[in-house]
């Protein structure tokens, strides 16, 4: 008798203790979709920053190529010097393990001495088509042409 009543009695309004299945299962899908939404914002976190890397290698290839320029200011009027300049470059960059099918090329502008140096590379981790994986950084460099004779 004391167990139907203690069952009459929740039914009456007393506060019920625990929670239900339903609830567990509310929250665990709740809990679900935090950690995917967490793993998901790292992963980008980790593409974004490989994006950054790449870049800032890019950046020093370049600045070693207006190194080289600069180096060699005396015979850059010449094309011929420029272009074994520029094939220096490249073989010394070749293999580079970080920037995978990445190309780089030069051009010059004889009226205003400015060199376009443009870098392309192949970013694995991107997200979407090939189209989408490929990055370019340009630069930009004005190098005076000097007579040192």
């Amino acid at each position: 008798m004391m167990c139907r009543d203690r069952f009459r009695a929740n039914r009456r309004g007393f506060k019920q203790r625990g929670i239900t299945l339903l609830e567990s299962l509310i929250a665990m899908v709740v809990i679900a979709i935090g950690f995917s939404s967490i793993v998901m914002l790292q992963l980008r976190s980790m593409q974004s920053s490989q994006s950054s890397f790449q870049q800032s290698i890019a950046a020093v290839q370049a600045t070693d190529l207006v190194e080289r320029l600069w180096a060699n200011a005396c015979v850059l009027n010449d094309e011929v010097r420029r272009d074994e300049v520029l094939g220096d470059w490249r073989g010394s960059h070749e293999e580079h393990p970080w920037m995978p099918n990445w190309t780089g090329e030069m051009d010059f502008d004889e009226a205003t001495s400015t060199y376009e140096i443009t870098i392309s590379w192949l970013d694995r981790l991107a997200t979407g088509d090939e189209e989408d994986s490929n990055r370019t950084f340009r630069y930009l460099a004005r190098i005076p042409v000097l007579d040192c004779n």
